[in-house]
C-alpha cells in the first residue's frame, strides 16, 4: 500500500442519504486520491478511491 497524504477536509458534515459524513480526501504517492467518511448513525468508515489519476472512481465501500 502506498502512504497517504491528507490533502482536504470538510469543515462541515455532508448529509448523502440521510446520513452525515466527515468527508476527509487523501492523495497517494501515484497521485490518486482517496476520500474517508464517517456514517455518524452507524460509526460506519467507508473508503472510495481513484482507479487511475485523474480517472475515475470506486464505489464507496465501508471499511
Amino acid at each position: 500500500m502506498l502512504p497517504l497524504a491528507v490533502v482536504g477536509r470538510s469543515a462541515a458534515p455532508v448529509a448523502a442519504a440521510d446520513l452525515m459524513w466527515y468527508p476527509e480526501a487523501a492523495l497517494n504517492a501515484d497521485g490518486r486520491m482517496g476520500i474517508f467518511a464517517m456514517d455518524t448513525a452507524s460509526r460506519t468508515t467507508y473508503h472510495k478511491w481513484q482507479v487511475e489519476p485523474n480517472g475515475g472512481w470506486s464505489p464507496m465501500v465501508p471499511v
